[in-house]
């Protein structure tokens, strides 16, 4: 009786071993030993598509790059346009009525106010990686220089409102100055 039993599980672990072999077998001809790869019988890792749509996923669609474009230009490249503006402006204006009188208008919050503002300019339309970026802030303050000049040369002294007007009358041409200087760079730098 042991003799029958050890020949039957003999038999059954031959047969077992068999069809594994021929498991193999099936599997070895089908994706492996095929000369010619199709793409359904091509062996893939468990998430290799995954990736792809991991490394999409970190680009922000079109719409969104446009409203975060739009909405520094609106609360980083305005208020710091304005404040440039008049501060160069009021800046040459001042300096030019005072030039006899011991005026020294440099002291350390207009400094820190331009600074602040030209921060501001470089974030909202340029690049503060870049050090050519700097003329985009060079740019409307030159344009609030050439205010300041001119309400100095058409008003006299005293009529500040003027003045303001005058620097005023300005902010299109200082709003529309730095994107002129930035395509400038950004082209010659290429």
């Amino acid at each position: 009786m042991l003799k029958v039993l050890q020949k039957s599980a003999s038999c059954n672990f031959k047969m077992a071993e068999m069809k594994v072999k021929e498991k193999f077998r099936k599997f070895y001809d089908k994706y492996v030993a095929v000369d010619e790869v199709v793409p359904e019988q091509k062996l893939s890792f468990a998430y290799e598509g995954g990736i792809d749509r991991i490394e999409e996923d970190k680009e922000f669609p079109s719409e969104v790059k446009i409203a975060f474009r739009a909405l520094r230009q609106i609360f980083l490249f305005l208020p710091g346009t304005f404040l440039l503006n008049f501060l160069a402006g009021s800046l040459v204006y001042f300096w030019l009525v005072e030039a006899g009188l011991s005026w020294k208008p440099l002291t350390w919050n207009v400094l820190l106010i331009g600074l602040i503002s030209s921060l501001l300019v470089i974030l909202g339309i340029g690049d503060i990686r870049k050090s050519k970026h700097l003329v985009i802030s060079g740019s409307i303050v030159l344009v609030g220089s050439i205010a300041g000049f001119l309400a100095y040369c058409f008003t006299e002294y005293g009529d500040f409102r003027t003045v303001e007007k005058i620097i005023f009358s300005f902010m299109p041409l200082a709003l529309t100055a730095p994107f002129l200087a930035k395509f400038l760079v950004d082209r010659n730098s290429d």
